[in-house]
């Protein structure tokens, strides 16, 4: 008995050794065919983190974060923001912190959908830049995984090592540099390549569902970027339809394209209405041909008259450097693409709808109009918007490449390559038929062992030579004058440009701005080096697979150049001047407090280093300034009337543009209700502490030390020791609520940025506030007959408004004011009148007052008054209307499409509605800008033909 129950022990043993051997082959082989899709990301994340380590960037330091421009400036600060909303300071969808109260929701909800997203809230309140470099490290991880699962399955042929190759080079793709400050925008990269996959699932199975999850997860990414750019993807995809899919299957295969598209658009809805409507509202809106016809001067009655070729170089050829850059930075790719067409030809119909989507993908990297008109009329690089199609393109034009070269395929039911054994395991392989396991000559030379190390010395030492040269061009200043010799004739701007930046490539290339003189070197070298290595391959002096490996080796170079550029070139101190500011905000609340403990609502600003503008949620301060794509243009109206710096679309600075002839600071920050003011002191050039008009305006912040003396408050700068923090308070700053006689105000002329009219619109102002004009005031007081609002005159009309001034209390989403009032007086606030407002009156609903500063006003009743503003996002309304409009409408089409014959039925109308579609996108959006700017050329030939004698004067 116990000689049997040992055998069973002993035979269970063995059947689990068996079966744990049995798990680790399995694993092993699973490993052996997929191990690329780990190891390739980790190789990116190892990248990656090292160069964080090198260059001291948290979390290897604390002397850097990768937090820089829009990161740092839109993104960051806004999320700081939840934490407010956690600890109960603030509602979650609006601000008072930043334009006078600007509603979020946009921001969130890019934010909120976004794959890693909540990593920036794991470290805490005042952490999210520095946890940008984490989000960074796994995001770039994860497109380096989409890169390679496309490569694999969608092209099985492609051995593993190339696949693991072509993933880590899509991860530094030029597109992650345009991208990468703005990060949510690397999610497309992300979607692409399995929106490929699902497209050709679509195309084989007509399962349609998958490509239309996946578009919408790109328009959840950027709502703007992901619609226009439907404008190239929508009919290439057509083309698809019409160029590679038997005739039986044409209107079945575009019908379903077109209901993919409108699927996704329905999925989308809960992001598309909100979105639209803040654009329709935004400071960013345009019309349609606000720049198409730059370079033409347009005359009121809307003719075009003269054309001035140089003003449309300037835009031009700034714009043509940047996207260049980007393009030619996908180096490798760009050159298997080509190597795919020289190979091919145009033998087959998918070679000819990759041609047809390569024209149309790159056309308006050369024809700007045509990217003004897919963008709505904003002017934006191409490349920063649509530029993640060139790279999925790019992407697939290199893997068909290296598996046109690398094997034989048998065709599949749409004429793409079908690979057959590469990536199989054994077992499979060995029960294929011979001919079907021809390599293609992947391993075919005919040099011997001696001969071929010869060739590979060869190689390398051509390789080793370009990129020396490349080190030695590159760090001479030679080459710089020779490049800004060349580009001065043909834009003085742009030569400026290059001179002074020569040396920043890393901030400029990984920021948008382009880096031409030194990627176009690294292209070329690139190119050189590969098109040596192909033709050693076309004289079989090495073989495919020789050549891959090496060329790995030397893609490896320009791989790590741009982790580099990634790094270095996004390394920001702001984080540390947030840590400075939110300091000097920490003393002056604890200054503003009352004896009960409870914080007032007061702006604070800073008079050179423009950091307000993103720094409010994260150093707990309120301010006017703000740097956000989502703002509302309402915001911007004291952006025209007061001359703050910004553009009056997504920026506004607490600086002023001091032009001296239409400026009234001392007026506009007072109205504004700037409490305080933080000065960076200049060693050499401290304007502000020597002005005697700011001393009488504001009086230095006294603070105890620690002896018990009073003294100004100052603080150092951590990153220079030479400056200092300085603080003022502003001795005329206005209410935040006050009566006036009529809160219906009006501007006298058009309130335009560089208006000559500004300083009557001031006194228009003035004379709203203080009941008479500004003349007749200063006859009374006996003061100066300057026609702005001096600093002495700010102060008395801070004194008048005092005593008419209400207790104003700044709540979540909330505004409450107590006053009392004469018959007929109004309520006027300095905060922006957003749509979503509602008030009350002693509890009763009243109507607020249109006013053309577009700020909070509303009819008092006489006595005693408790006013209630109280703030709802329109923007969640319209969110759940598209929520539920999306769910009826997909139960709608589930219905016709699989309940009923109408999508068989209505296949050949929607299909040829789509065709018309694609045909009319192409001649509006394509052909129609190629006319206008071929126009352009002709007449700027004279100009054209003297640029071509500077270029050549250059060289020769």
């Amino acid at each position: 008995m116990e000689l049997q129950q040992t055998q069973t022990l002993t035979t269970q043993t063995e059947e689990e050794k068996t079966e744990k051997q049995s798990f680790f082959k399995r694993i092993g082989e699973f490993m052996d065919i997929n191990y690329s899709l780990f190891f390739a990301p980790l190789i990116v994340m190892v990248l990656y983190a090292v160069a964080l380590a090198t260059s001291g960037v948290w979390p290897f330091g604390n002397g850097y974060t990768a937090a820089s421009y829009d990161l740092s400036a839109q993104i960051c600060p806004f999320i700081e923001h939840l934490f407010d909303v956690l600890d109960g300071k603030s509602s979650l969808f609006y601000s008072y912190a930043i334009v006078g109260g600007a509603d979020v929701f946009g921001t969130f909800l890019y934010f909120f959908v976004s794959p890693f997203s909540f990593i920036f809230l794991l470290a805490g309140d005042g952490m999210v830049a520095h946890m940008s470099s984490i989000v960074m490290l796994l995001k770039l991880g994860t497109i380096c995984f989409s890169g390679v699962w496309f490569a694999k399955y969608l092209f099985k042929g492609i051995p593993e090592y190339l696949c693991a190759a072509i993933g880590v080079v899509y991860a530094y793709c030029g597109y992650t540099f345009v991208s990468n400050t703005y990060i949510n925008w690397m999610d497309f990269l992300i979607y692409l390549p399995f929106a490929a996959w699902a497209y050709v699932r679509l195309v084989r199975t007509g399962k349609l569902l998958p490509f239309a999850v996946l578009v919408a997860c790109c328009v959840y990414t950027c709502f703007s970027i992901a619609c226009f750019s439907m404008f190239t993807a929508f009919p290439c995809l057509v083309f698809y339809g019409l160029l590679c899919v038997e005739k039986e299957r044409k209107h079945t295969v575009i019908a379903s394209t077109c209901w993919a598209f409108l699927i996704a658009l329905l999925i989308a809805l809960p992001v598309l209405l909100p979105a639209l409507s803040a654009y329709a509202s935004g400071g960013r809106g345009g019309d349609l041909f606000e720049n198409f016809w730059y370079g033409f001067t347009v005359s009121k009655d809307g003719t075009l008259t003269s054309f001035n070729m140089e003003n449309f170089w300037d835009k031009y050829s700034n714009s043509l450097y940047d996207k260049v850059s980007y393009i030619l930075s996908d180096s490798i790719f760009l050159f298997l693409t080509i190597v795919y067409f020289c190979r091919k030809g145009l033998k087959d119909n998918f070679a000819k709808f990759m041609l047809v989507c390569g024209v149309m993908t790159l056309l308006p990297v050369f024809v700007d109009e045509s990217m003004l008109l897919m963008n709505m009329g904003s002017y934006m690089s191409y490349a920063l918007r649509f530029g993640f199609l060139n790279a999925l393109y790019f992407l697939g034009g290199a893997c068909l490449a290296l598996e046109n070269i690398c094997f034989t395929w048998d065709k599949s039911y749409d004429e793409t390559p079908l690979p057959v054994w590469r990536a199989l395991p054994k077992k499979i392989v060995d029960k294929i038929p011979e001919e079907y396991k021809n390599d293609g000559g992947m391993y075919e030379s005919n040099a011997k062992p001696r001969t071929l190390l010869v060739w590979l010395i060869v190689f390398g030492v051509v390789a080793l030579a370009a990129f020396v040269g490349l080190l030695i061009i590159i760090s001479n200043d030679n080459y710089r004058y020779m490049w800004d010799g060349l580009v001065q004739g043909l834009d003085s701007s742009l030569a400026s440009e290059l001179t002074s930046n020569f040396k920043s490539v890393s901030s400029r290339f990984a920021h948008s701005e382009g880096a031409l003189e030194v990627i176009a070197l690294l292209c070329v070298i690139v190119l050189v080096v590969a098109a040596f290595g192909t033709i050693l391959v076309r004289f079989k002096k090495l073989s495919p697979a020789i050549l891959s490996y090496l060329l790995i080796f030397v893609v490896g170079v320009q791989v790590l150049f741009y982790n580099n550029q990634l790094v270095v070139g996004n390394r920001s101190t702001q984080h540390i001047k947030s840590e400075t500011f939110a300091t000097i905000a920490a003393t002056l609340n604890e200054r503003e407090r009352d004896d009960d403990g409870n914080l007032p609502y007061f702006r604070v600003k800073d008079f050179s280093d423009n950091i307000t503008a993103n720094a409010p949620f994260s150093a707990n301060f309120n301010a006017v300034s703000v740097f956000s794509s989502v703002i509302d243009a309402d915001n911007f109206q004291t952006f025209n009337l007061f001359a703050y710096k910004g553009n009056g679309k997504n920026s506004l600075k607490s600086g002023h543009n001091f032009d001296k002839v239409n400026r009234s600071d001392e007026f506009g920050d007072s109205f504004w209700g700037y409490k305080y003011i933080i000065v960076r002191d200049k060693k050499d050039e401290s304007s502000y502490q020597n002005s005697n008009s700011r001393k009488k305006w504001w009086t230095p912040v006294m603070v105890t030390d620690e002896n018990g003396q009073q003294k100004p408050y100052v603080l150092p700068d951590k990153l220079d020791k030479n400056y200092y923090y300085y603080v003022y308070e502003n001795q005329a700053v206005f209410p935040l609520g006050f009566k006036v006689d009529d809160g219906a105000f009006r501007f006298d002329y058009p309130n335009e940025p560089n208006s000559t009219y500004r300083k009557y619109n001031q006194q228009a102002l003035y004379k709203f506030l203080r009941g008479k004009d500004l003349a007749s005031m200063r006859q009374e007081t006996g003061s100066s007959s300057s026609e702005y609002v001096t600093p002495e005159t700010a102060k008395e009309l801070s004194s008048y408004l005092q005593n008419k001034a209400a207790d104003v209390t700044v709540g979540q989403g909330k505004i409450t004011a107590k006053v009392t009032a004469a018959a007929g007086e109004c309520l006027f606030l300095p905060f922006v009148a957003s749509r979503g407002y509602s008030v009350t009156v002693n509890g009763k609903k009243a109507e607020l007052i249109d006013n053309d500063l577009k700020l909070l006003s509303v009819a008092l009743s006489e006595g005693e008054n408790v006013v209630e503003f109280v703030y709802s996002s329109p923007y969640v309304k319209y969110a759940g209307i598209g929520a539920l409009a999306a769910v009826v409408a997909l139960l709608a089409v589930a219905v016709v499409l699989k309940k009923t014959k109408l999508f068989t039925w209505t296949a050949p109308v929607v299909s040829w509605a789509g065709i018309a579609l694609s045909v009319a996108v192409i001649a509006f959006f394509m052909l129609f800008p190629l006319a206008v700017f071929a126009t352009k050329l002709v007449s700027a030939f004279p100009f054209i033909w003297e640029q071509m004698g500077i270029f050549f004067g250059v060289f020769f």
